[in-house]
């Protein structure tokens, strides 16, 4: 209901003419910069100081006749009291059936992309993806669907793909993310273009659902997919791992978002005040021997003010007994040191890059399994006790450089 209600399709259903604003058809024309003459085509009519759209069934009968008061749906849009919703432009759905079809959320964008030669079917929004039946798809299969920007447009993906799976639609669906917030958008903000624009929305909507398949599934259609496409195999291939490489760079940024630093807090903090506060945060948490909340809470501190430092302490967590808490220990550490890079297990040459590339606060978990029997290990480890001895001399290329 809320989402008609953002769609201006319940908006005014018990409002009396007498309130209503006025419209013609040459301004709705204007505001969407799309030619009168293509609404009248489109069956748009004037009536009672209103423009009226028709929404027809398949067979072409009219079924619901809604009122438009405003160019903005949200402010002036009627939708008869006690009529089902239907998505709209279904007695267009026969014309030229060897197209694909597109999903938009409402008119205006179907008017729009009506008049640029596309066939499409308006959806009343993501609260009424229910509209879309079976026998709309008979002809169909490709279907685009049209992700607008806001918050809406993501639950409108979401909503046509649940009901393509309840309907068993056997043909392929790819979201569009265009880069204005929807295809009127795109076609004012340059009507020449858009074409162009629009196409490649498409074709990028193809190549970013192939890039997510296994290998495997990308090579059974590969060779079908570029014909399809109308591009060589090679072509295609190139394109794929060219989205694939930016999906997997996004993929390595979001895994080292640890490695980003926080911003400092705007106002001067008094730093006895910020000790007792991790100390009680970490006595909270982890039941610890006396002064061991305030030795870890110093150590936490010395993260953040390493490289002003000549001595880097080693923070060692120690049991008698299995399970009492060293790995919880570690967990809340995680959420308070600098650039905390967790591990269970690392080489001597995984360590000295790590260091190298990221200069984290390396959190060893279960070291006494490891450790003890890597001299080298605990070579490199000790090595960064002070800073006088924080060098390792490694090789590197087929020259063997230092």
């Amino acid at each position: 209901m809320r989402e008609l209600k953002e769609r201006g399709l319940l908006a005014g259903r018990e409002t009396t003419p007498q309130t209503l604003k006025t419209l013609a058809i040459n301004t709705l024309a204007r505001s969407k910069n799309l030619p009168s003459n293509a609404l009248r085509d489109y069956g748009l009519r004037e009536y009672d100081n209103a423009v009226i759209i028709e929404y027809r069934d398949s067979d072409g009968n009219v079924i619901v006749e809604k009122r438009r008061t405003s160019s903005v749906a949200k402010s002036g849009s009627y939708w008869p009291k006690g009529q089902p919703l239907i998505p709209y432009g279904l007695d267009r759905l026969s014309n030229e059936p060897d197209k694909p079809l597109i999903l938009p959320e409402g008119e205006s964008d179907c008017w729009t992309l009506w008049h640029h030669g596309y066939r499409a079917l308006g959806i009343p929004g993501a609260g009424a993806v229910k509209t879309l039946e079976a026998s709309h798809l008979e002809t169909v299969d490709s279907i685009f669907i049209i992700q607008e920007t806001d918050e809406a447009g993501g639950r409108f993906v979401k909503g046509i793909r649940a009901r393509l799976t309840e309907l068993q639609y056997k043909g392929r669906a790819f979201p569009v993310r265009l880069s204005a917030k929807d295809p009127n958008e795109l076609h004012k903000q340059d009507p020449a273009g858009f074409k162009t624009s629009f196409d490649n929305a498409l074709y990028l909507a193809q190549i970013e659902h192939l890039a997510g398949l296994s290998i495997i599934e990308y090579e059974q259609i590969r060779k079908s997919e570029a014909k399809r496409l109308n591009v060589r195999p090679s072509v295609l291939d190139a394109e794929v791992r060219k989205i694939q490489a930016g999906t997997n760079q996004e993929q390595d940024n979001s895994a080292l978002s640890f490695l980003v630093d926080p911003e400092p807090w705007p106002k001067p903090v008094k730093g006895n005040e910020l000790l007792d506060a991790l100390a009680r945060i970490i006595s909270k948490h982890v039941v610890l021997p006396a002064g061991a909340a305030t030795a870890i809470a110093l150590w936490v501190l010395f993260t953040y003010v390493h490289d002003s430092m000549r001595v880097s302490p080693l923070l060692c967590l120690t049991s008698p007994e299995k399970r009492c808490g060293k790995t919880t220990a570690l967990s809340l550490l995680r959420f308070l040191v600098r650039r905390p890079l967790p591990a269970s297990n690392i080489t001597p040459a995984a360590l000295f890059r790590s260091v190298e590339k990221w200069t984290p606060t390396l959190l060893i978990d279960e070291a006494d399994t490891f450790v003890q029997d890597n001299d080298e290990l605990r070579g490199v480890l000790n090595s960064g006790h002070t800073r006088e001895t924080a060098f390792v001399i490694r090789t590197s290329g087929d020259d063997h450089e230092p």
